[in-house]
């Protein structure tokens, strides 16, 4: 009897033990799943700020960089308020502020100012900071060019520089000028300052006990410079005139540029002799032939000339890495020879 009472009082307790896991068991899934709860919800609190930063910004003109929020579970957060700062040392050369789009993202365009070593882009949005160290990259256009490509002993060379960065001119940079010899002995060193347009001139007489031979003109702004070669010779005063016609001075990429040169003796006579056309390029740093047309013959002083705009505009993208410029310096140089040998 007594066994069989223990007995079932054993089953008793097991079942009552039985229940009491039961319920410990529920309680712990029960814990479990409002844990798990409790942190999709905090998880979903939090927000995410992605963007891709450049490693270079160029100055004085418009840089795109492209920014998303998101929260825990990867919706868009809109309307969400970014800021954008370049910070140098403790100075903040520029800062703008803007609000994602329905889907959390944004485009802005920034435009920073001429600065110098490295500095500090910063996106913030919310908690959410990223950060990285950028660099200046040049994109100043210099243009130096000269009233004439050869001098005569005694003359005056009188030289201008144009200067672009970015999308506007280079006001108040120092631009420093020198001239050397055929030799390589440096002649002149001149500092001006560039202009409300990025111009500046400088002018300089030539000796008359200089040497003969071409001369190296370089320009230097903010660290990039132009060079430009003139000849000093002694030479003959020209027998005829080549007068260009039917060129414009601004051409569109898809618009075909022709036209005629007509060559004279001054004395009125048309020249008989052959003509050819080199177009050159300037890319920023240096004139570069791009195209080459045969010699012809001249039909009554008359050379004519058609220019295939698209080959030209391919020979073009060719000499830039990247993007291309929006719009380019070109030269059309035209040599005449006449039958007698002489050459303009």
């Amino acid at each position: 009897m007594k066994k069989r009472g223990i007995s079932k009082l054993a089953q008793a307790n097991d079942g009552r033990n039985l229940k009491v896991a039961l319920v410990i068991m529920m309680l712990l899934v029960g814990s479990a799943i409002a844990v798990y709860n409790a942190d999709s919800l905090y998880l979903a609190g939090e927000k995410s700020l992605t963007s891709q930063l450049p490693s270079t910004i160029t100055p004085n003109a418009t840089n795109t960089l492209m920014l998303m929020t998101t929260d825990g579970t990867g919706e868009p957060v809109a309307d969400e308020i970014y800021t954008i700062s370049l910070i140098q040392g403790n100075d903040t050369l520029m800062e703008m502020q803007g609000r994602t789009d329905s889907r959390g993202f944004a485009a802005p365009s920034i435009t920073v100012p001429m600065f110098e070593g490295e500095a500090q882009l910063r996106i913030e949005a919310g908690e959410q900071v990223l950060e990285r160290t950028v660099a200046p990259l040049a994109t100043s256009h210099i243009f130096l060019t000269t009233d004439k490509p050869i001098y005569q002993p005694g003359q005056t060379v009188h030289a201008r520089v144009l200067v672009i960065r970015g999308d506007s001119v280079a006001e108040g940079s120092k631009a420093v000028f020198e001239v050397k010899t055929p030799e390589g002995d440096l002649v002149l060193r001149k500092d001006t300052l560039l202009n409300e347009f990025g111009v500046a001139s400088f002018d300089y007489p030539l000796s008359d006990q200089l040497p003969l031979g071409n001369y190296e003109m370089k320009v230097t702004v903010d660290g990039q410079e132009a060079v430009r070669n003139v000849k000093v010779d002694e030479y003959v005063l020209p027998r005829f005139e080549i007068n260009v016609g039917d060129m414009k001075a601004w051409y569109t990429s898809s618009e075909t540029i022709d036209g005629y040169i007509l060559a004279k003796y001054f004395f009125g006579q048309r020249v008989v002799g052959t003509a050819d056309l080199e177009i050159n390029l300037f890319t920023g740093d240096e004139w570069v032939t791009i195209q080459e047309f045969d010699e012809r013959n001249l039909v009554d002083g008359v050379y004519e000339f058609y220019v295939d705009s698209y080959e030209l505009s391919r020979e073009v993208r060719q000499q830039f890495t990247g993007d291309s410029p929006d719009s380019v310096l070109l030269e059309f140089n035209f040599t005449v020879t006449d039958t007698g040998d002489h050459t303009e």
